[in-house]
């Protein structure tokens, strides 16, 4: 748990990144033809969103099913020894 913690901790810094730079930060990006007219800066703010957002959430689920798992698994321990 320890770990993933730790894992939901990194994405925030190319995120954080993404999202705040003032610029298009790949200029490759800011050549293509758009979809949906969504200019590049605003697909890029999006995608950090989404990146710390989303990963973030998704690694939180695990660590609480992790610990939820973990803690019944010790409260049964402890009806056995009692």
């Amino acid at each position: 748990m320890i770990y993933l913690f730790i894992m939901s901790i990194v994405p925030t810094v190319p995120g954080g990144w993404l999202v705040f730079a003032e610029g298009v930060v790949y200029q490759h990006y800011d050549t293509v033809d758009r979809l949906w007219n969504i200019s590049a800066l605003t697909d890029q703010q999006a995608a950090g969103a989404i990146m710390k957002l989303v990963g973030g959430f998704f690694i939180w689920g695990v660590i609480v099913a992790i610990f939820f798992k973990w803690s019944k698994e010790e409260l049964a321990k402890d009806d056995i020894h009692m």
